[in-house]
């Protein structure tokens, strides 16, 4: 599975100058100069606030004996008299038609290099060149079979079941959130042989970009979680992006297999699509996976019979929530595409643990339970987290609720819904952001007592308001979009 300098020469249409060690095997690709060891490459990556450029020195300085430098550095032509003196060097692969950012840190990075075998690879700042580019020609070595998953909430947790239900050592998965064209990518090159299955979650904010990832990353098993209204500022209704992410099925071959909730109005209005025959998960409608009696235990979990078509087995998971049951059913329809029976599938999962900030249940240092799903929120998302502190049973609930971002014309909305749900679900609010008195004032309006809804003026103060109610048995509920930065109230919490 590995690439050789040669391997990138190839795929990167350039040329490997000088003598180096162009059959040598490296031993990884990272794009994160500090994870790169001796033998391996460097990807310098340009993004919208750090461009990894700047760390090629740093790079050459630890021993590295090849960095890989792709990104959009303009005017190349302009700048190659300041380069030629570099590209003489020896094991330097180069593209005449590159772009960059930050040419006096490229240039500075190579020359320090010295004799190292350098390769030096532009991108040319179109999609066909790029990390994609090296991922591609790395899973077509590994021969594992591709599980793309995408939905407007829940990917990550869905991704980890799926992982899990499939069990064994050759089933992988995209780590944390490297759900985009670079963060796959990044995934497949980090995979240690053998991989029989690789999970891959796949994120979008706009159209094409599920089909781009789709395009080297070959899915044969397609997950269809829901559609919500998350990215509905950029995609801008519903049904757009439920056709945004019914590109996962439209890409998957004929021999392959869609697995889709049954639950989902617009997952049913776009699963034909699919070339591929499908599966449906469930709970609600009818389905070929889905769970019966279905016991709610509260922040311990839930309980229930999960079913499929060689029978059903009981299932204990220890995270909350009715929708993690959903995502259950989702990655018992995948293991089953990959030969694990019902009753394998359901003793796998009941060993799930939430993601970091994902509806993780937490103690807090005055003794109140914290239930941690700060990393991002949507309407869904949002009613899904209030049910779980709903469900919880405690006397004193504090719902943490701030702006949820990207949803456009139905911001208003939006949020004047999730604070009439907190009034249902919680006994206190504390809102922040620019949306906070919207929610505060429908709380107030749903029957929440005025004195019971506070607007905090930043993230700060509401982690001093959050706190000076954190008593022993008070559950509190911090949730909101990741640009929020609510994961401060948090560690405020904790602390």
């Amino acid at each position: 599975m590995r690439l050789t300098p040669a391997d990138l020469a190839r795929l990167f249409g350039g040329r490997l100058e000088g003598a180096g060690e162009p059959s040598a095997p490296l031993a990884a690709i990272e794009t994160d100069s500090r994870n790169v060891r001796p033998g391996g490459a460097f990807v310098a990556l340009a993004g919208e606030r750090l461009d990894g450029h700047v760390h090629v020195g740093a790079a050459a300085a630890a021993g590295i004996p090849a960095a890989s430098v792709a990104g959009a550095v303009r005017g190349f032509r302009a700048v190659a008299h300041r380069l030629e003196p570099v590209l003489e060097s020896d094991g330097v692969l180069w593209i005449n038609d590159s772009k960059a950012t930050n040419v006096d840190a490229a240039v500075t990075g190579l020359r320090a290099l010295g004799d190292r075998p350098v390769v030096w690879i532009g991108g040319g700042g179109s999609k066909g060149v790029g990390p994609e580019a090296l991922a591609a020609e790395v899973a077509a070595r590994a021969g594992c079979a591709v599980v793309g998953v995408t939905g407007s909430v829940g990917k990550t947790s869905a991704k980890e079941l799926c992982a899990l239900a499939l069990g064994g050592r050759d089933a992988a998965a995209t780590p944390g959130n490297l759900n985009t064209w670079t963060g796959i990518p990044i995934s497949v090159l980090g995979l240690t042989p053998p991989v029989g299955v690789f999970v891959a979650e796949m994120a979008m904010s706009a159209p094409g970009e599920i089909r781009d990832l789709c395009s080297f990353a070959r899915p044969r098993t397609g997950v269809l979680l829901n559609v919500g209204l998350a990215h509905v500022e950029l995609l801008g209704s519903l049904a757009a992006i439920a056709d945004a992410k019914a590109e996962l099925l439209e890409s998957l071959p004929a021999d392959g297999v869609a697995v889709c909730n049954a639950d989902d109005p617009e997952v049913r209005r776009v699963a034909a699509r699919s070339p591929a025959p499908v599966t449906w998960f469930g709970i609600d409608a009818p389905a070929d996976y889905g769970a019966v009696d279905v016991v709610d235990a509260g922040l311990e979990g839930v309980r229930c019979r999960l079913v499929g078509p060689d029978g059903s087995a009981p299932l204990r998971l220890r995270v909350p929530g009715l929708h993690t049951v959903r995502n259950a059913c989702a990655a018992a329809a995948v293991a089953g595409r990959h030969g694990v029976g019902i009753a394998e599938a359901a003793e796998r999962l009941a060993a799930f643990e939430a993601p970091p900030q994902r509806g993780v249940v937490r103690r807090g240092a005055e003794g109140a339970v914290i239930v941690d799903d700060s990393y991002n929120a949507s309407p869904a998302s949002v009613a899904a987290a209030l049910a779980v502190l709903a469900g919880s049973g405690a006397a004193r609930r504090l719902a943490v609720l701030g702006d949820m971002l990207e949803l456009g014309d139905h911001a208003a909305d939006a949020h004047a819904e999730a604070g009439r749900q907190a009034a249902r679900a919680a006994t206190a609010l504390i809102a922040v952001g620019e949306h906070a008195a919207l929610m505060v004032e429908a709380a107030v309006a749903a029957g929440m007592p005025a004195d019971c809804a506070r607007v905090a003026g930043d993230v700060d103060e509401a982690a001093r308001l959050a706190r000076a109610q954190c008593d022993p048995g008070t559950v509190v509920l911090v949730k909101a979009s990741h640009g929020v930065a609510l994961e401060r109230v948090v560690e405020r919490l904790l602390r």
